[in-house]
């Protein structure tokens, strides 16, 4: 259903998001806003440091192998590729 969705959200949307009660949605809103290089919008940036600290870890797939992975570094490494 995002993927619908996405071509519709705006920097709004995903400010919104970052309050969602799920947390896949919250990083997926992190995502976003790292890759956009948002950093001048202070009230952002702590908001963004909480959605880190509620879900330090997460788990997600490597190939086809279940993991364990710091949401930070996923988030950035997903973040990096939406730029490319």
């Amino acid at each position: 259903a995002y993927i619908g969705l996405k071509s519709n959200f705006n920097y709004h949307t995903y400010e919104y998001l970052l309050c969602s009660i799920n947390p896949a949605v919250r990083l997926t809103a992190a995502e976003y806003f790292v890759s956009q290089s948002v950093h001048n919008n202070e009230a952002l940036s702590r908001r963004i440091e909480q959605v880190f600290e509620q879900t330090p870890k997460v788990d997600t797939l490597f190939g086809c192998l279940g993991t364990k992975a710091d949401a930070r570094e996923l988030v950035a490494e997903l973040a990096s590729q939406t730029i490319e």
